[in-house]
C-alpha cells in the first residue's frame, strides 16, 4: 500500500510505540510496508509483531489509522500486538456487523462495530482487534476484502471460530481496566489451583503488571481463606471458635 507523505522524502517523523518507551525518529519510506519495516528496525523487533499505526494518539482511534498520509507534523503511535483471544459466534441472516480494513501488510483487523449488532452484542471483540484465523483458515496474508468475501461465504447458522489478537494495552487502558471493582477476584472464580489463576491472569490485561508468581500464590491463598468464612475483618471480634 503507497503511502502519500505530504513532506519531503527525507522527513523523519517522531515515532513511538502505542504502549510506551522511547522516542525514535522514522525517515526513508514510501509506503506501508518500508514503513513498518523502518519501525522494527529501530525498535528491534520482528516487523510481525506490528498490528497498525495511528497519528498524534496512542488509542486504538480508527480515525486517526494511517493508510494513505502522512503530514510534515504527524507524530507517529505503532501499536503491536497483545494478547490472543478466542471467540466463538453463530453466523445469522443478515450482517455480523463489522466493518474490516487492513494494514497493507497482510493483516485484517476490525475498524467498526454496528451497533446492537451480534458483534456488539459479544464484548469480547473490540475494535482494533486483528482476525488472524476463523475455524482452520489462517487469514494472514488476505487484504480485508478477502476476508470479508470469505465470512458471507460461510453458511447461515454455522460456527465461526475467531482467533483474535488484540492490540498491546496501553497503561492507562490496562489500570482503567484492572482498577474495576472485583477485577482480581473475578478472574479467581471458577480457577482449582494457583496455576490455573496465573494462566488467567497471563491471557488478559493484567499481564502488563507482571504479577510475580509468588504474589499470585499469596492472592490464592486470601481468596481461598475468603471463600471458607476464615478471614476475619480488621476492627471485629471474633465470637465462637470452630474446635475441630
Amino acid at each position: 500500500m503507497e503511502l502519500r507523505t505530504v513532506s519531503p522524502r527525507k522527513q523523519a517523523y517522531h515515532c513511538q510505540q502505542a504502549h510506551g518507551g522511547i522516542t525514535g525518529l522514522i525517515s526513508g519510506f514510501s509506503d506501508m510496508k518500508e514503513l513498518f519495516q523502518k519501525i522494527a528496525d529501530y525498535y528491534d523487533f520482528p516487523v510481525e509483531e506490528i498490528l497498525f499505526c495511528t497519528r498524534n494518539t496512542h488509542r486504538v482511534d480508527m480515525k486517526s489509522l494511517i493508510d494513505s498520509e502522512l503530514y510534515f507534523d504527524d507524530f507517529i503511535f505503532v501499536h503491536r500486538k497483545g494478547v490472543r483471544k478466542e471467540v466463538e459466534l453463530t453466523k445469522v441472516e443478515g450482517v455480523l456487523g463489522l466493518t474490516l480494513t487492513d494494514n497493507g501488510n497482510g493483516y485484517t483487523f476490525i475498524k467498526g462495530i454496528q451497533k446492537r449488532s451480534l458483534v456488539d452484542q459479544c464484548k469480547q471483540i473490540q475494535i482494533g482487534d486483528h482476525i488472524e484465523k476463523i475455524n482452520d483458515n489462517n487469514l494472514v496474508g488476505l487484504g480485508h476484502a478477502e476476508v470479508v468475501n470469505y465470512i458471507r461465504s460461510i453458511p447461515t447458522g454455522n460456527k465461526l471460530v475467531m482467533h483474535l489478537v488484540e492490540p498491546l494495552k496501553t497503561p492507562d487502558d490496562v489500570t482503567n481496566c484492572a482498577m474495576k471493582p472485583n477485577k482480581l477476584y473475578e478472574i479467581t472464580l471458577g480457577k482449582k489451583n494457583p496455576n490455573e489463576l496465573a494462566a488467567a491472569v497471563d491471557s488478559c490485561e493484567l499481564e502488563y503488571f507482571g504479577f510475580t508468581d509468588n504474589f499470585l500464590i499469596e492472592l490464592w491463598g486470601i481468596v481461598s481463606d475468603a471463600k471458607e468464612g476464615r478471614l476475619v475483618a480488621a476492627g471485629t471480634r471474633q465470637d465462637s471458635a470452630v474446635i475441630e
